[in-house]
């Protein structure tokens, strides 16, 4: 497809990243832990500007693929096909893994070509043990990792920073001031899930065919042992959160915003369940819209 990022166009126009960011801050009802990603973010950047500045970014590889890509969370469906990932990058397929599905694929021998990471806690760097980033790998951190995962890291990965355009969002507005233009490599999606998938389109790969993003549990109890806030119960007995909920929100505008884009979920979880979701359903959570 050849997709190409026009920065200044997206800053200018109420598109998707306007949706999922009014979206973002109504739904997340604890402003304690807003606060406390706020402290954390702040912390991580300020770490992370020198080295991040005078490095490379996501966005030198935009439109420069082509053809299908898998991008492989880290939930139950990607331990099932496991084999048949291995199967596909095989016949020449890339994979893109999301930070804790690094260690799964490496575990069968899979090197996927990029890993994305966007959580600022230093607990993240546990995803990434036991295994090294080999020759023709690189790692994609968004701008609020936390510097110790960076320092974890083994081998020598090519690391391609990202930050998402969150064009309404005054914090990231602050660090698209300090970094100019090259700031805005990626649509905020709530996950980073969702982040990996919008940069692989912007890479330029069609289809896009993600895998491990239930973004579910099998049942309640599972998901109060991940998050201690609101669980969202859903119909079919299976539970989310509000984290999951919005990034399957992003899964379900992308193919209305990329019609000509092939996006399949062989996730089985929500987000296909929501890819016909109207984008005007997401309009009742903010005024002016």
């Amino acid at each position: 497809m050849g997709a190409t990022f026009d920065r200044k166009k997206w800053l200018k126009e109420e598109t998707y990243g306007h949706d999922i960011s009014h979206v973002y801050r109504i739904q997340n009802k604890s402003f304690e832990t807003e606060n406390q990603q706020w402290t954390a973010w702040t912390k991580n950047i300020n770490a992370n500007w020198k080295a991040a500045k005078g490095a490379q970014w996501i966005d030198k590889e935009y439109g420069k693929h082509k053809g299908p890509v898998i991008i492989c969370g880290a939930g139950p469906s990607l331990s099932k096909n496991v084999l048949r990932i291995a199967e596909a990058r095989d016949r020449g397929i890339p994979i893109i893994a999301v930070d804790r599905a690094f260690q799964t694929l490496k575990a069968q021998g899979i090197s996927p070509f990029l890993t994305v990471s966007d959580d600022a806690q230093a607990e993240v760097q546990a995803f990434f043990e036991g295994f090294e980033f080999e020759q023709g790998e690189a790692f994609s951190p968004q701008l609020n990792i936390h510097p110790d995962v960076m320092k974890s890291l083994t081998g020598n990965p090519e690391i391609l920073w990202h930050a998402p355009m969150t064009p309404f969002s005054t914090f990231w507005t602050l660090a698209y001031q300090e970094f100019g233009e090259r700031i805005a490599t990626n649509r905020c999606g709530g996950i980073v899930g969702f982040s990996a998938v919008d940069i692989a389109f912007w890479m330029g790969f069609d289809p896009l065919i993600i895998i491990g993003c239930e973004m579910c549990y099998d049942n309640e109890a599972q998901a109060r042992e991940d998050w201690p806030y609101d669980i969202v119960l859903l119909a079919d007995g299976r539970a989310t959160i509000n984290p999951f909920k919005i990034g399957a929100y992003a899964f379900g505008l992308f193919p209305q915003y990329h019609p000509d884009v092939n996006f399949v979920d062989l996730s089985g979880g929500i987000a296909l369940n929501w890819h016909d979701e109207p984008v005007s359903f997401l309009k009742q959570f903010y005024k002016g819209g």
